[in-house]
């Protein structure tokens, strides 16, 4: 191994392990529920590991709004390496992050021959704060997955453009090899898209592939001609993951409609959002979760971020030959924020940290070697330097650490966010959610409220507010949140499953059939309305066809312990007991301490006489729940046994239905 290629490798080596010691404690987070649900925590398939058949719906799917399926099979092998323990799936992101953080290195030292300003590049990508929701949140893991493919093109690319002495083959496969990378990163996420557009920048500088290659101009222009039909196959992939991402938004409903957020609204949040993210790469305080949209922007803020926009494009512009470095670095950053700019809105919005990963790496490297050439100017001691340097790197690793504990939890998070942001709904929503989650409904239903104040047609709110209110037991004002959700949306599945909820508890039995139908019809893997619609029927006293849906629920997932218990007592008042002592038995195996299964199995096996059997499952009601005097009654205590054996005989002779099945309603 050359000298060269070792220094290399130690400085790469070196980058990564800061980086990755720097976010380590992102390690310590958990799942959060801002999009984490989707990707991994309630998300089956995810959950399932990696098997073939997750392999073709990684694939086949357009979940979540993209189409990246080397991002879903991550997930689904941090699933079967880690299984539910969010410490796999941070550690993955955390590798990713420092892997990115070695391979910048490599890309700009291979292109440039400039090591150090290439480390100080690398450096600033490694521990800006803005990073911390790319590495932190494991819902944005399809940033660093496609930021690895990028990067592994440009390394393959410079290789290719670089050696006028390799040889043709050897030319062409690395070509290929930069082609391939960049399938990756659009298998991984779709704003890649603009890596055709970098690649030619790079041609200008530091490949050198048409700039000063003729004082003519028309040679120069002839030359990139040639540049950008050289890239082609890469256009063309472009092309194609943009169509592919827009239908996958549309079908999920991601794309916001043109009413919502007029052109011109959109136009001047990108402009300012332009801005925004450059205040924020300096000066990287008041970092959020997210970002309200903003509809009336002051007219001084946007014409003052037009005009910062146009002033900087016009100077490098200007500067492209004297210092290309300055033209590369600023347009690489315009030109990678406009997949995320917002002209075509996704979300609610306005902009949000994640959006620099890839945009900062043109500033980091304009800037540095802006430094370079005023070094060589100045001529300051290399001390001054070197201490300037260190204290920048401490500052920007301290603010990093401290914005990776606000991703510890959800609560965390949004009150944080809430603390920064102004009439921020979705961060009260989600702050409730998380609260209501925690079982704090008390506390979480203000912020509800909070959150319809700013957006009162929002059904998602509505439809929380609605669960929330019927665990309180205010199932009145649950039902009118429901059916106020469904004047917005009458096919809102959730507002059907509530609404239905709220008139079963109400004894609106057979009305709550049809809106629990009407839910599954919305979403036919509406899990908890399949198993409240076999519960309404069982009400309804229709077991026949109650016994179809619990059926259809353990279709959906075969664990549900809810489905076992009820399809256990409809076998026993069926007669078929052996077969309903099976289902109780199976629903023990998945919740152990839950009560019911023991005390039907219990009640089961003393209405057959087995009662040393009867008598331990009764047992174990006690252990869950000392306080159930139905189970007290059945075991013997004190050397009373033969009266109480007595009362349990007499109790299963007058009540053959004592059995206990559970309800979801109101859940």
């Amino acid at each position: 191994m050359s000298s060269s290629t070792r220094n290399r490798t130690l400085i790469s080596g070196g980058l990564a392990l800061v980086a990755f010691l720097v976010f380590s404690p992102a390690l310590r987070g958990g799942f959060v529920n801002f999009d984490d649900p989707v990707y991994v925590t309630k998300n089956a398939r995810v959950l399932a590991g990696l098997t073939w058949s997750n392999v073709r719906w990684a694939f086949g799917n357009f979940d979540a709004g993209f189409w990246h399926p080397l991002t879903w099979l991550s997930y689904l092998l941090d699933a079967e390496c880690y299984g539910k323990r969010a410490f796999g799936f941070h550690l993955t992101n955390l590798c990713l992050h420092s892997a990115n953080t070695a391979l910048l290195f490599l890309v700009w030292e291979k292109m440039t021959r400039a090591p150090r300003r290439s480390a100080c590049v690398a450096l600033l990508f490694a521990l800006h704060p803005l990073h911390v929701e790319s590495v932190a949140w494991i819902a944005d893991r399809k940033d660093l997955l496609s930021t690895l493919f990028w990067l592994l093109s440009l390394l393959a690319y410079a290789g290719y453009v670089a050696p006028a002495e390799t040889a043709a083959c050897q030319r062409s496969t690395r070509y290929l090899l930069s082609l391939f990378f960049f399938a990756g990163g659009l298998l991984s996420k779709s704003s890649v898209v603009t890596l055709p557009l970098v690649l030619l920048l790079l041609d200008g500088w530091p490949l050198q592939r048409f700039w000063g290659t003729a004082s003519d101009p028309r040679q120069t222009l002839k030359r990139f001609r040639e540049l950008a039909f050289e890239k082609l196959p890469f256009f063309a992939g472009s092309l194609l993951c943009g169509w592919l991402t827009i239908v996958a938004e549309k079908k999920v409903g991601a794309v916001a409609p043109a009413g919502a957020f007029p052109m011109l609204g959109r136009l001047e949040n990108a402009v300012v959002s332009c801005v925004v993210y450059l205040r924020q790469t300096v000066w990287p305080s008041g970092l959020a979760a997210y970002y309200p949209y903003e509809p009336a922007r002051p007219a001084w803020a946007v014409a003052g971020a037009l005009v910062l926009l146009v002033a900087a494009c016009a100077v490098a512009v200007r500067m492209r030959r004297t210092h290309p470095y300055v033209f590369v670095g600023w347009f690489w950053y315009l030109v990678t924020l406009l997949p995320v700019i917002g002209l075509i809105q996704i979300g609610g919005h306005a902009h949000a940290d994640r959006y620099t990963y890839v945009p900062l790496m043109g500033i980091f490297a304009a800037l540095i070697w802006v430094l370079a050439g005023l070094d060589e100017s100045w001529r300051m001691p290399r001390i001054a330097w070197i201490g300037s340097a260190a204290a920048i790197a401490i500052a920007l690793a301290a603010g990093t650490i401290r914005q990776i504990g606000y991703w510890r939890d959800s609560e965390q998070l949004f009150r944080h966010t809430l603390a920064v942001t102004r009439r921020n709904a979705f961060a009260e929503y989600s702050l409730g959610c998380a609260l209501h989650d925690a079982g704090r409904i008390d506390q979480a239903i203000p912020h509800y409220h909070a959150a319809l104040q700013m957006a009162p047609d929002n059904v998602e709110v509505l439809d929380n507010l609605a669960a929330a209110l019927a665990a309180q037991g205010n199932t009145s004002e649950a039902m009118a949140a429901s059916r106020r959700a469904l004047e917005i949306d009458p096919d809102d599945a959730a507002a059907n499953y509530h609404l239905a909820n709220g008139l079963a508890a109400t004894g609106g039995t057979p009305l709550a059939v049809g809106y629990y139908t009407k839910a599954i019809q919305r979403k036919p893997d509406f899990l908890e309305a399949v198993v409240n619609l076999g519960d309404a029927l069982f009400a309804a006293r229709q077991f026949a066809a109650a016994t179809n849906w619990y059926y259809r629920a353990l279709t959906i997932d075969s664990n549900c312990v809810d489905a076992y218990e009820n399809l256990g007592v409809i076998l026993v008042m069926d007669g078929r007991v052996e077969q309903g002592m099976a289902m109780f038995g199976r629903a023990i195996q998945l919740a152990p301490d839950e009560p019911d299964p023991h005390f039907n199995l219990g009640h089961t096996l003393a209405g057959q006489g087995r009662w040393p059997e009867a008598v331990r499952e009764f047992r174990e009601v006690l252990r869950i729940n000392p306080n159930d005097p139905v189970a007290a009654m059945f075991c013997p205590a004190w050397g009373k046994i033969a009266p109480r054996l007595w009362n349990g005989r007499k109790a299963c002779a007058l009540n053959p239905t004592l059995t206990r099945r559970r309800s979801g309603w109101g859940k």
